[in-house]
């Protein structure tokens, strides 16, 4: 099944970002890089928070969420890419759990 998420996770053309139980990222699918204009391996680690803009209702709501296993649905943010210039965009995040524990898959569909 494994094989399966990682297929998906890098075919996909939405941009996808995984998180750990803390909400740092964990990777970035090549649509993700693309958006936030940054390899997956320079955002490694870094919080969720650094690519949404501050004072962003749904990044507080995420960061209560993370902890609960509750799912985020439709959630307008504005990302702020490398580049600076904000974008605005639509979050999902929705829970899993793997034998590595805790994660999250975070999609953002621009708008």
């Amino acid at each position: 099944m494994r094989e399966l998420y990682r297929f998906l996770f890098f075919r996909s053309g939405e941009p996808v970002i995984m998180l750990d139980s803390e909400g740092k990222v964990n990777g970035v699918n090549p649509a993700g890089e693309s958006l936030l204009g940054c390899r997956s391996v320079a955002m490694a680690g870094r919080p969720i928070g650094s690519f949404l803009a501050e004072g962003c209702e749904a990044l507080a709501e995420m960061r209560g969420m993370i902890g609960t296993g509750a799912e985020v649905k439709g959630k307008r943010v504005r990302v702020r890419p490398v580049s600076g210039r904000e974008i605005n965009a639509e979050i999902t995040a929705v829970p899993y759990r793997d034998s590595e524990g805790a994660e999250w898959w975070i999609t953002l569909k621009p708008l």
